[in-house]
């Protein structure tokens, strides 16, 4: 995959703030304490690592913003006759939306982040579905899109295509 594939890229500059903001985050986070304990007893007590990955994780199932775009996106494709119609799946659906296109047919889609984590093959067409589309909104300003395409496609997709 070449660069050209997706212009997207990562702010260099921004990528080592993060870095080096990381590294701050790692080693005095214990000053932060409201808890009174020893800098020792802090990073072995499991709250360090527990915060990172609750906060990661609550970012990482923020859909808010990628919802309100792709309605934004679904409803001027149907406005302009694009497509027919289309529905949110609901919460208990391995897909985010149908998709009602002009010639009858239905596209399944599944909303993804950045295509870079577990998650990223999660997802199962639908039976009804005559097209799955996984749509990559990454919010990450830190990310690397080129990267997580990448990641995306060869390290998490591709077994699913070859079974």
């Amino acid at each position: 995959m070449s660069d050209e594939t997706i212009p997207c890229q990562r702010d260099p500059q921004l990528g080592s703030k993060i870095d080096e903001f990381s590294e701050i985050l790692k080693t005095q986070s214990h000053k932060l304490n409201p808890f009174g304990m020893s800098e020792k007893d802090f990073y072995d007590s499991g709250i360090f690592e527990g915060s990172i990955q609750r906060v990661r994780g609550q970012i990482s199932a923020s859909m808010g913003e990628k919802k309100i775009f792709v309605k934004h996106v679904l409803n001027y494709m149907q406005d302009n006759n694009y497509i027919q119609d289309w529905v949110e799946a609901g919460g208990s659906n391995r897909h985010d939306y149908s998709v009602t296109l002009n010639n009858g047919k239905i596209a399944a889609i599944e909303l993804k982040g950045c295509l870079d984590g577990n998650n990223t093959n999660i997802s199962a067409r639908p039976p009804h579905a005559h097209e799955f589309i996984v749509w990559s909104v990454c919010q990450n300003k830190g990310a690397d899109p080129r990267h997580n395409v990448w990641s995306g496609i060869h390290t998490r997709f591709s077994a699913d295509i070859i079974s």
